[in-house]
């Protein structure tokens, strides 16, 4: 694992399945975006001018980054968005209010895989001594 990106690409037969990290569970959700985000461009991703606003809720945390990663996946999808970064001004295990920051897709952002979309099966977060850990499917 690059620890500098805070992901890496696990096994598995048919889908992707990626292991994010964070120290904070805003770094773990900085992770898991940028990480997708490397998998649908195929590169890494400086910079960035574009800011979208995103609030979340859910019931369990494992919930909410499913439904972060999906806000991610449908940016991208539906308007081009190339996430760079983000910005958490709340952030707990049931919400999220952040502000992304990237930029609109440019020649050369393709990756080698489609990711469909982010699934329940298999998620896990978890947290340790070092911070949080998860684990995630998507559908390709």
């Amino acid at each position: 694992m690059n620890h500098e990106e805070g992901w890496k690409l696990l096994e598995h037969t048919a889908d992707l399945r990626i292991e994010f990290r964070g120290r904070t569970l805003g770094e773990l959700f900085l992770h898991a975006g940028l990480g997708l985000t490397q998998e649908l461009v195929g590169r890494s991703v400086p910079g960035g001018s574009v800011e979208i606003s995103v609030k979340l809720d859910a019931d369990a945390v494992e919930e909410l980054l499913v439904d972060w990663l999906r806000e991610v996946l449908f940016l991208h999808t539906t308007r081009g968005f190339v996430m760079t970064g983000a910005s958490f001004s709340a952030i707990s295990e049931h919400a999220v209010d952040a502000v992304l920051f990237g930029r609109p897709m440019e020649r050369g952002d393709a990756g080698e895989i489609e990711v469909k979309a982010v699934t329940y099966h298999g998620i896990s977060v978890e947290q340790g001594d070092d911070g949080y850990t998860a684990r995630v499917v998507f559908d390709i």
